[in-house]
């Protein structure tokens, strides 16, 4: 089997990455794997043969916006020899950019197209929660009724996208997101956050972009509350996104503005999850969980939301706090709780380490098979 995957993330591009690493595995079970990545040229790579079977590809568009043109032509130059196209599935790692690029080149091609569903975009809550919302699920929409094989991360989705299409969910493959517990927990620490923020003795970290569905400002009336008790408590968002300004606002009128840090995402996540006592998710649906499971596997906390893997994954006050993203106080309390109880956060810390390294390393091999899978159902599917 020849796959043509087209991905966003740029990390694959760099040497010694997890997203990478993963690569490497999905290419030792299948002839040959190539990834085109829509990067642009501000951040230029250059073509790299990881091995006989794994190829990756920069786009180095000049906009992001051209990057689906510039992997067609890619795909054209690279991949289309001997009178054929060179690969028998075009995947999309997502339902927006790189979606809609795999849908291109399997239209042009005439190849079975392939798609992965991270985050539940069928959430009445996700649709009505922006016009960026609506217009990504309109495109969803489109990309999965034409393609011929779906990847999901957990059973939910696949039950939302039942409700959307009965016959798609059908032909769906669960396969969680994988992370090498291994690889994160070797990474070198590259930023330590309590020395980053010495007047913090206690981080809660958040991470997400800052929209109305990541519901980052319950976050901050959460921290307005454990401020209250405890002065000393820092708050650090990284994220960036359309509700920044108001977000910043609220915590200044909370009058904890100077106890909550904002940061852009950058490439030490790995260092502030080691480094922060605890993860806060605050999300009203379904989102990509590989925050939540690389964050435990840091040996980091969690308190999030109760929506979607998080509870297929852990067991509330065992090894997580799963929370009402609606009640504050299903935050608060536990919260200050393990602030005030040293050796229950470690507890808790460590079995939510351990529940995400069982189920990853358990796991590995039959997650990949099913990973491979899926690319074949799409094959047998689209012929």
């Amino acid at each position: 089997m020849e796959v043509l995957m087209i991905t966003q993330d740029i990390n694959v591009l760099r040497d010694g990455s997890v997203e990478r690493a993963m690569l490497k595995e999905y290419a030792q079970e299948i002839r040959r794997l190539v990834v085109i990545v829509l990067n642009t040229r501000g951040n230029h790579y250059k073509p790299q043969k990881i091995s006989d079977s794994l190829w990756i590809i920069p786009c180095n568009a000049w906009l992001k916006i051209m990057s689906p043109f510039s992997a067609l032509r890619i795909a054209k130059r690279e991949l289309f020899f001997q009178g054929r196209m060179q690969t028998d599935v075009c995947t999309g790692q997502d339902t927006g950019l790189a979606g809609f690029s795999a849908w291109i080149i399997a239209l042009y091609f005439k190849r079975p197209l392939h798609l992965h569903v991270q985050e539940n975009l069928f959430s009445p809550i996700f649709i009505r929660g922006s016009l960026y919302n609506w217009m990504r699920y309109r495109i969803a929409r489109f990309l999965l009724l034409s393609a011929d094989g779906v990847r999901v991360a957990s059973e939910g989705i696949r039950a939302a996208l039942a409700d959307f299409d009965t016959p798609l969910a059908d032909r769906a493959v669960v396969t969680p997101d994988l992370i090498d517990t291994h690889a994160i927990q070797d990474e070198p620490l590259r930023v330590d956050l309590r020395a980053k923020y010495p007047q913090f003795t206690f981080i809660i970290l958040v991470v997400a972009p800052l929209t109305k569905s990541q519901n980052v400002q319950t976050a901050i009336n959460i921290f307005a509350k454990i401020h209250n008790v405890y002065p000393h408590a820092g708050l650090v968002i990284v994220g960036e996104g359309p509700q920044s300004e108001y977000i910043k606002r609220l915590a200044h009128d909370l009058n904890i503005a100077e106890n909550v840090v904002f940061e852009k995402p950058n490439n030490n996540m790995t260092s502030y999850y080691k480094t922060a006592q605890i993860l806060l998710v605050t999300a009203l649906y379904e989102m990509d969980s590989k925050v939540i499971t690389e964050a435990a596997a840091a040996s980091c906390m969690i308190a999030s939301s109760k929506v979607g893997i998080v509870a297929e994954i852990f067991e509330n006050e065992v090894s997580a706090f799963l929370c009402d993203p609606e009640d504050i106080q299903t935050y608060v309390r536990p919260i200050l709780k393990i602030i005030h109880t040293p050796g229950l956060r470690e507890n808790i810390r460590l079995n939510g380490m351990l529940a995400v390294m069982n189920r990853s390393d358990t796991n590995k091999s039959e997650y990949i098979k099913a990973y491979c899978s899926s690319w074949q159902k799409a094959i047998d599917l689209g012929k």
